[in-house]
């Protein structure tokens, strides 16, 4: 399949340093549940402390899945369930694979495309790689529309393991991204995300999640609650539906 025309592609100055900083819940390809559940205690003795603020006060929050072993691929249909309140940085609904440290050692190193809003309402479809040793290349896909849904898949190329491409709407948007270690390793995931750009803020926002698959190679499951460990950020929570899961600030 030939690869589309990249609209645009450049490190995001919206998303410096940015998506995927799951360093509190990846500590490499893997997931570990201690993660997951330190990320709960976290919020349990923030509370504890005194802290009264309606998410959690660190810069980033996160709220969706994480498929519970190794897929060569993730699709799912995404839409804005409402137009984004951002008052400080941007939030995103997405899907995909790595994290800040699951490279070759410790390296940050991932793929993922959703959909994006920063403070100004600019809304868009995304790609984001990034390879070890280099800085993440954001690569603007298309305008979003509140309401309107996407078939968005992040999937590893049959024949080229630990090589990955991203498809909208069925049709290839990204080169060959080449991921070391990632074969027989990466855990998929759909997520939403919200940086409050260092500044202690709750954004609010909503995305849906539908037909969301893992699997690839003519080998497709769905990903539900069962074969999947949810994460939600205080402040943020994952309602699961007969089709998928809505998640976000308020859903």
């Amino acid at each position: 399949m030939g690869h589309t025309q990249l609209l645009s592609a450049s490190t995001s100055p919206h998303r410096r340093g940015r998506l995927l900083r799951l360093g509190a819940l990846r500590a490499a390809a893997g997931v570990a549940t201690a993660t997951i559940l330190g990320l709960t205690v976290f919020c349990a003795s923030s509370a504890a402390a005194g802290v009264t603020a309606a998410c959690t006060a660190r810069p980033y929050a996160y709220a969706g899945l994480v498929a519970n072993a190794y897929r060569p691929g993730i699709k799912a249909t995404i839409a804005a369930t409402k137009p984004a309140d951002v008052k400080n940085g941007h939030v995103a609904g997405w899907i995909g694979v790595g994290g800040p440290k699951a490279g070759p050692n410790g390296t940050a190193e991932w793929l993922q495309a959703g959909l994006n809003v920063v403070a100004d309402g600019s809304a868009e479809i995304y790609s984001e790689q990034t390879t070890p040793g280099q800085s993440p290349v954001y690569t603007t896909l298309g305008k979003v529309v509140v309401g309107k849904a996407y078939r968005i898949a992040v999937v590893e190329i049959s024949d080229r393991p630990g090589t990955w491409h991203v498809l909208l709407n069925g049709k290839v948007v990204s080169p060959p991204v080449s991921l070391p270690g990632s074969h027989d390793a990466f855990q998929p995931m759909a997520m939403t995300e919200s940086w409050n750009g260092n500044v202690p803020s709750c954004n609010d926002f909503s995305y849906r999640f539908a037909d969301v698959m893992v699997g690839g190679n003519g080998s497709w499951t769905g990903l539900t609650a069962g074969s999947a460990q949810t994460l939600s950020d205080l402040g943020y929570r994952v309602a699961m539906t007969d089709a998928g899961f809505v998640a976000g600030r308020s859903v």
